[in-house]
């Protein structure tokens, strides 16, 4: 295997802004790697979303979070590094999720793509998706038609 990258820049004078693109056999850590580093030096980053802990507001980067759910009135969000409540409902965060990261899988979870280790498409009538912290969630009846489609696209 091939440590190095090829890298190619194509100069447009009708690309108003820059367009990365990475073109790989399938997404692995190196894969990963490229990319945090691309979003860590974008002026266009994604806005970082206002969490808690206990009573410790801090701001989490969206690459670092793994799922979005509701239990009840509250919602949490899940990072490699704990559960953070989030005051705000589970429709007003997705409104400030980078739609290419994140998909709603059920009226109460949102989960970031790329955090994703596997879908099950065993079950009947769901998908089960296990992220890459061991953690499973399944995807309602109402959203297997999108993330079917998601797959196929990424094929």
């Amino acid at each position: 295997m091939k440590n190095n990258i090829d890298v190619k820049l194509v100069l447009d004078i009708k690309c108003i802004e820059p367009e990365v693109t990475i073109k790989a056999r399938r997404r692995n850590e190196q894969v990963e790697s490229i990319i945090d580093a691309i979003e860590k030096v974008s002026k266009s980053t994604s806005p970082t979303i206002v969490a808690y802990n206990e009573d410790v507001a801090m701001r989490l980067a969206q690459r670092d979070i793994i799922r979005i759910y509701s239990q009840g009135h509250i919602v949490t969000a899940q990072t490699k590094e704990g559960e953070y409540r989030i005051k705000n409902t589970l429709s007003g965060t997705e409104k400030n999720l980078n739609p290419d990261r994140f998909m709603r899988i059920s009226q109460s979870e949102i989960i970031n793509i790329n955090k994703v280790k596997c879908f099950d498409i065993n079950h009947v009538g769901t998908i089960g998706i296990e992220f890459d912290n061991g953690v499973t969630s399944f995807a309602s009846r109402n959203y297997v038609k999108k993330i079917k489609n998601l797959l196929i696209k990424n094929n």
